[in-house]
């Protein structure tokens, strides 16, 4: 039970770091409402057309193939959850859960990425599937850290950096979107 001049994040419960992860973040409300949405809503939009036009690099409308993507849509719900648990885990002094996290994915879909293709019969080569898939996850957990830094440039008035940061990684986004488009595949 908390004293009445005692916070919740002071409570004997609490676990020592996230005791001293909530005494060290800034709690100003619009900053975790903004490092929160950037990489939620902003960040996947960019990495699902990333990715999409990536897929399109290795087969001719690769992104609209169901048999080379299943359950696609899975991909995306999970790339929305894994942008609230980086800021989190972030926010928290955890930067490891990133690479723990991506490893165990890597793990899981190893057999697909060692794989040899055949682009004339529609079947690619595995390192292209994981090099898409690398290139996505990176650029998610970069949108990440940058809605961690939003939250703490902003909980201290940094409020340039909050606004430049942001923008620099949302244009380096758009600027590689438009130079795949070079490499796009098209049916024959």
């Amino acid at each position: 039970m908390c004293k009445v001049n005692e916070s919740p994040a002071s409570n004997a419960q609490t676990p020592e770091p996230l005791r001293q992860a909530w005494k060290d973040a800034p709690m100003k409300w619009y900053a975790q409402l903004v490092g929160y949405c950037y990489p939620v809503l902003l960040g996947v939009l960019l990495v699902k057309n990333l990715v999409e036009r990536m897929w399109d690099c290795v087969l001719p409308d690769g992104s609209k193939n169901p048999a080379l993507r299943p359950d696609a849509w899975q991909a995306r719900a999970l790339s929305y959850i894994e942008a609230v648990l980086y800021v989190a885990f972030f926010q928290l002094g955890h930067p490891w859960f990133p690479v723990a996290w991506l490893a165990l994915k890597v793990a899981g879909n190893w057999q697909r990425w060692s794989q040899t293709g055949n682009v004339n019969n529609g079947i690619p080569a595995g390192t292209a599937i994981f090099n898409v898939f690398m290139i996505g996850n990176a650029i998610l957990i970069l949108h990440s850290f940058v809605g961690y830094k939003i939250i703490v440039w902003m909980g201290t008035g940094r409020w340039l950096r909050a606004f430049w940061a942001p923008l620099l990684i949302v244009a380096f986004s758009i600027l590689l979107y438009h130079w795949l488009a070079r490499f796009r595949k098209t049916a024959p």
